[in-house]
């Protein structure tokens, strides 16, 4: 998480943290990642997030995310999990 906790920005990406943690998400690269956490660069706030092969990077926060939790089919859904889980990417 992000703080201090009265920064307006730093409050809004904590809540979207909160809320999606874990969840599959499309990243600036138009990849499919997994939320894990945000984090302070101190010139910057960035999403942490977790790739298909378990690796682990960082995209600033200026660009939004695109969950897929309820923006795709629930079985497809499902299936991105399962790959991610295959792959030894699980959840944090």
């Amino acid at each position: 998480m992000i703080y201090p906790e009265n920064d307006p920005n730093a409050i809004s990406i904590n809540t979207f943290v909160r809320e999606h943690h874990n969840e599959l998400v499309i990243d600036q690269n138009h990849k499919v990642s997994r939320l894990i956490d945000s984090y302070d660069g101190g010139d910057d706030y960035y999403w942490v997030l977790q790739g298909l092969w378990n690796e682990r990077h960082l995209e600033t926060c200026v660009g939004g995310l695109i969950v897929l939790k309820s923006k795709i089919d629930d079985k497809d859904y499902e299936d991105l999990e399962r790959q991610f889980e295959i792959n030894g990417a699980k959840k944090a």
